[in-house]
């Protein structure tokens, strides 16, 4: 049985994702252990998404270590987050500060993308992760819908995660308020 090694990456362990047209896996190199996101043929983020992740900065969302095409099929790999993502917070009981410190947090994360022109397309509790609990601090993964746009209203020409999506998604359409609608 021989090693998948992927741009110096082992793939470890497959991660469950259902519905979704990438696989993800848990890689290692050099001891350091990071999330592989392994495309299907032809599907993947605007490729222009990739230099935009290079440069915000690393507390809002994890590390791009690596990306580019393996056996005709894009990959990314991203720092493997050890944070406990949002749905965490359902447990807990919330007050108002923590709800305006979320809203902060989040918001300083979508302004950031938003001036970079990049539309993140899937957000929801599972790609939001508290990296910081007093005060909060949120990091957001999960860009495999991620495209960039520099209009108002820009068209979706690959699919979205649809849980969260904002009306004019649904219609073909894409915006800066698309994220924060998603946001709820």
């Amino acid at each position: 049985d021989k090693d998948t090694i992927i741009d110096g990456w082992t793939v470890i362990d497959p991660l469950e994702v259902t519905n979704e047209p990438f696989d993800s896996f848990i890689v290692e190199r050099h001891g350091h252990r990071a999330n592989l996101t392994l495309y299907h043929p032809d599907v993947h983020p605007d490729l222009g998404i990739y230099e935009i992740l290079k440069r915000l900065p690393r507390d809002y969302i994890p590390e791009l270590l690596a990306n580019g095409i393996w056996e005709s099929r894009r990959y990314e790999v991203t720092d493997l987050i050890h944070h406990p993502n949002v749905l965490a917070l359902q447990s807990a009981s919330i007050d108002l500060p923590t709800i305006q410190q979320f809203v902060k947090s989040m918001g300083r994360i979508l302004s950031s993308l938003s001036e970079n022109g990049l539309r993140h397309g899937n957000i929801r509790p599972e790609n939001i992760f508290i990296s910081k609990q007093d005060p909060l601090n949120l990091i957001l993964s999960g860009f495999q819908y991620s495209r960039l746009s520099t209009f108002d209203l820009d068209t979706v020409k690959q699919p979205i995660s649809t849980r969260y999506i904002a009306p004019e998604v649904v219609a073909g359409g894409i915006s800066v308020a698309s994220d924060w609608w998603s946001l709820g």
